[in-house]
């Protein structure tokens, strides 16, 4: 191969690795953002859970309108 041929394939070759280095940091973002949605739901339902147990009367197991209901059931 000449030197000029050498060089078009070396510019040829580094611009095909730029573009995948480019797609590789596309797709790492893509997955960070989708782990960080990932997360927030699970908390946002981890959350939803804890709150609807602490309403849960322990006795009855139905969910009270108020605090006396709790403190004065029968079970």
């Amino acid at each position: 191969m000449t030197p000029l041929e050498l060089k078009t394939a070396f510019r040829v070759m580094q611009e095909e690795l730029t573009a995948l280095r480019d797609r590789v940091v596309a797709l790492e973002k893509d997955k960070e953002m989708l782990d960080f949605f990932e997360k927030k739901k699970l908390e946002s339902l981890l959350k939803e859970e804890r709150k609807i147990d602490r309403k849960m009367c322990p006795k009855c197991g139905v969910k009270p309108a108020h605090y006396f209901h709790v403190r004065s059931c029968n079970g």
